[in-house]
């Protein structure tokens, strides 16, 4: 597996308690390739560096990978706990229920009968400041790799050189950025727009997330500025590419 040296790496850094050089080694790892496991670690490390946010998203998408991965399931349920967000926690834990192990079980019993008895379970936190989670997405976003975990290995090499495959890409970072709060949103927006002059199918993303909002022409407009971008592409690419920009409307779609 592909970067499988750098997450063997990182898991002997975490151990030793180098929880910063460890996150680092799971990025590299995640960048070859993203598997459930290692968006696990990554969180685990950046939870010990605390940054919890982070975590968070890395723990979620972990499941978002693989739902029947019982550990992120218990670590995030954890995380949540700690932060009083106990109604967040149950359909974490819900489908694992019966799977639990008993060191799981009585870690997850104690830590909540500590916060029952410091009274404070009733009581959850304000939400992150948009700061850290605009900060949690733009990092999960560049960890993801740039090509499609289904194509076979020599082809994945190639569309990572000349980034042409954007499928896979610009669907998870759409998914993540309509997931956002309404105030983060327009923070990832224009941040995208700046960091698009590096990377042009971030104005993908951008064209798919106004889709979503139903505004064609503005979705039109950034298919037209990627396509500015990278010559080396056509607009059937991007259209077949990426579906949403495929199902443009009939008024709209003579104009491509």
């Amino acid at each position: 597996m592909l970067g499988e040296s750098s997450h063997q790496t990182g898991l002997k850094l975490f151990e030793e308690g180098q929880y910063q050089s460890a996150a680092r080694e799971f990025e590299r790892a995640l960048r070859e390739e993203e598997t459930s496991e290692r968006w696990k670690d990554w969180a685990s490390a950046e939870l010990a560096c605390g940054r919890a946010v982070r975590a968070e998203w890395g723990y979620r998408r972990a499941l978002h990978l693989d739902p029947s991965n019982r550990q992120a399931a218990v670590n995030l349920a954890v995380l949540l706990i700690v932060q009083r967000r106990l109604q967040d926690c149950v359909p974490i834990l819900r489908p694992h229920a019966h799977s639990l192990s008993e060191s799981e079980k009585t870690i997850l019993t104690n830590l909540l009968t500590m916060l029952g008895g410091r009274g404070v379970a009733a009581a959850p936190p304000p939400p992150p400041k948009p700061q850290l989670l605009l900060d949690a997405f733009l990092t999960v976003i560049s960890l993801i790799p740039h090509d499609d975990p289904g194509m076979p290995a020599d082809l994945r090499k190639a569309s990572r050189r000349t980034l042409l495959d954007s499928r896979h890409y610009v669907k998870q970072c759409c998914e993540l950025l309509n997931d956002l709060p309404l105030e983060v949103q327009s923070l990832a927006i224009g941040k995208l727009r700046e960091m698009s002059k590096d990377d042009y199918r971030l104005l993908l993303v951008l064209a798919c997330h106004y889709l979503t909002l139903d505004e064609p022409r503005t979705a039109l407009s950034l298919a037209r500025d990627a396509l500015n971008r990278n010559r080396t592409i056509t607009m059937f690419s991007v259209c077949s590419s990426n579906a949403n920009l495929a199902r443009l409307p009939p008024a709209v779609a003579p104009e491509l």
